[in-house]
């Protein structure tokens, strides 16, 4: 009888160890990389949206957020905005707007900082590239033109002709442009975009500003103008929309 009664209090005591002897698995620390941009081209005077996103590799990022500084821009550059904090939507953007700068290299410290794992730095390369030069590239004849002008409502057709100015980069001469009752040449300067400087041709005065981008397919290799224009001629002002395009 005793010999039974000690073996079930010897199972019972088995049983109760084994069961008191089950561990927890532990949660996984957070860690996380970073997946960015290390080399920036833009130009002078351009703005940008400059993009980071995050990688979970352990662990939840909810509770961890990271937060992101961009340091060391030159002169000229700015970034909105000055933190960028960043958790389950892992990512986010900078704004940067790039001023008159010099062209060259210039390489930023982009520093991520997060409680779990400590603060992190990545180097980001801004490549400020010379203005390419369009004159040439824009030269040629543009026969599908047009130019609508208020108030008068006037429209009017006509093949406008693109010259490369020589010897004087990023200008551009457009002749044969059709307003009011005559034909005009316009000088234009290039940048990332077209500025007519105020001019006068004869009893004419005119300016403006406008863009050029590639022309629809299949004409990939061809670019259009679009020109907004004011025109004075006498006592009559027209306000003009030009469309110059193959």
């Amino acid at each position: 009888m005793n010999l039974r009664y000690t073996a079930f209090l010897l199972l019972l005591f088995f049983c109760c160890c084994h069961k008191s002897s089950d561990k927890k698995i532990p949660v996984a620390a957070f860690t996380f990389s970073t997946s960015y941009d290390s080399v920036i081209n833009t130009y002078a005077n351009t703005s940008f949206a400059y993009s980071i996103s995050i990688n979970v590799l352990t662990g939840s990022i909810t509770g961890n957020s990271v937060s992101y500084t961009l340091t060391n821009l030159p002169t000229g550059v700015t970034d909105s905005p000055l933190t960028m904090i960043t958790s389950v939507q892992l990512g986010g953007i900078f704004h940067i707007k790039v001023g008159n700068v010099a062209t060259g290299a210039y390489q930023l410290d982009l520093e991520s900082n997060c409680t779990a794992t400590g603060k992190s730095h990545h180097s980001v390369i801004l490549n400020v590239l010379p203005l390419p030069d369009y004159s040439n590239t824009l030269a040629g004849t543009y026969p599908g033109s047009n130019n609508y002008c208020t108030p008068s409502n006037q429209f009017y057709l006509y093949s406008p002709v693109i010259t490369a100015v020589s010897g004087t980069p990023f200008t551009i001469k457009i002749s044969n442009v059709r307003v009011f009752d005559t034909t005009l040449t316009i000088t234009a300067l290039l940048s990332t975009s077209v500025v007519i400087p105020f001019q006068t041709i004869g009893s004419y005065s005119i300016r403006g500003t406008g863009n050029f981008t590639h022309d629809k397919a299949p004409n990939a290799s061809l670019y259009m103008l679009t020109l907004y224009d004011s025109t004075v001629h006498g006592h009559d002002s027209e306000a003009c929309l030009m469309h110059i395009q193959h």
